[in-house]
């Protein structure tokens, strides 16, 4: 038995690293836990990308670093759907020290996909699943 969290997560739009509240449903969205963070599971492959962890990473460290920074997370979907198809995140630095501006992450986007045991293959949550596909 697989424990919950290991495949799909409710990620944090504004990461808690950030300050972003995780009992705010505003600040949520369902996603795979590879487009969220590291692979909890390790059957699987690791994620086929950048996830939403490494663009927090170079946002947090901006800010450790004193700079101002512009930042967002905003969650994609197709059509009527109610899970996103991906994130697309953006964030710009501006160190006032210097007035310099620093792009950090710009139209990134994470696609929200799931790496299947069963079939070996990644697919996204934000679209329907083939019936009785088993993750």
């Amino acid at each position: 038995m697989i424990k919950r969290g290991y495949w799909r997560n409710a990620c944090h739009l504004l990461a808690n690293s950030l300050g972003g509240d995780g009992d705010r449903y505003e600040n949520l969205a369902t996603c795979s836990r590879t487009a969220n963070s590291y692979a909890i599971d390790k059957r699987g492959p690791d994620y086929p990308g950048r996830n939403m962890d490494y663009w927090e990473k170079k946002v947090v460290k901006a800010v450790q670093g004193g700079q101002i920074v512009s930042y967002s997370v905003v969650p994609k979907y197709s059509g009527s759907g109610v899970v996103p198809i991906g994130f697309e995140m953006n964030a710009v630095g501006f160190d006032p020290a210097t007035g310099a501006m620093t792009p950090i992450a710009t139209n990134e986007f994470v696609p929200n996909v799931m790496y299947s045991l069963h079939d070996g293959a990644w697919h996204n949550m934000g679209y329907s699943s083939p019936s009785g596909l088993v993750y």
